[in-house]
């Protein structure tokens, strides 16, 4: 049964990608026939029985599949694939090579609906539950795939982070200076330090968490005063 229509009234994205809207016809189970929604490139963009709401989009070779929500701003394209119950909201974005496989009535051994939120972006693996994220007090984290982890604008595999890029949470400094007050950067270090850690514990390489006693005291080597220290 189709659940939508293409309507007329088109939007162009970066690289003048033409987007069109799309319009609910009865049957659709998210909301009343007649009712607009978001955006899509073409119908293999999003298949019956899903739907795509408000400002979202769906556009390059990706698909989302029954079951599956896309709404307010979030964005899905590349080859990504997002099907069963899964709710993608806000700014999130899906892309590359990843796949949202949400529950559905076969699948004994998943209970819940797939969520991402936020400023949340998925670009690899395939993913059978909600992934890690955390808005954070400065800046957005999340597990992005399933060996990397984004901070703010960096997204760096966990080993980086340990070796190549692991003065990055230094180089943050002076961010977290701009940000907050100079009484709270310790305690800001040490809360995305732990994301970082539990970050490791979920995918499974406990060996990567960073020692924060080092990082400090890293951090303070750049001449910045610590509360309590």
């Amino acid at each position: 049964m189709e659940t939508y229509k293409l309507s007329d009234e088109t939007r162009k994205i970066k690289r003048n990608t033409v987007l069109h809207r799309v319009i609910a016809l009865p049957g659709n189970s998210f909301v009343e026939a007649g009712t607009q929604g978001g955006w899509i490139e073409n119908e293999s963009n999003l298949l019956d029985g899903g739907w795509v709401a408000d400002n979202a989009c769906v556009y390059d070779n990706a698909i989302v599949g029954s079951g599956a929500l896309i709404k307010d701003k979030a964005r899905i394209y590349d080859m990504a694939r997002v099907f069963g119950e899964c709710v993608v909201s806000d700014r999130a974005r899906v892309f590359g090579n990843a796949a949202l496989l949400g529950f559905d009535e076969t699948d004994i051994n998943q209970t819940k609906p797939i969520k991402l939120c936020g400023t949340a972006i998925i670009h690899d693996d395939y993913w059978n539950e909600s992934p890690y994220y955390v808005e954070g007090s400065v800046w957005p984290v999340n597990i992005s795939s399933r060996s990397t982890l984004r901070i703010g604008c960096y997204d760096y595999t966990l080993r980086d982070w340990k070796e190549s890029y692991y003065m990055k949470f230094v180089d943050y400094s002076d961010e977290i200076v701009k940000k907050v007050d100079s009484s709270n950067i310790l305690s800001v270090l040490q809360e995305y330090i732990g994301y970082f850690n539990h970050a490791c514990e979920l995918l499974g390489k406990p060996e990567l968490k960073t020692n924060v006693f080092n990082v400090l005291c890293s951090f303070a080597g750049k001449g910045f005063q610590l509360a309590n220290s």
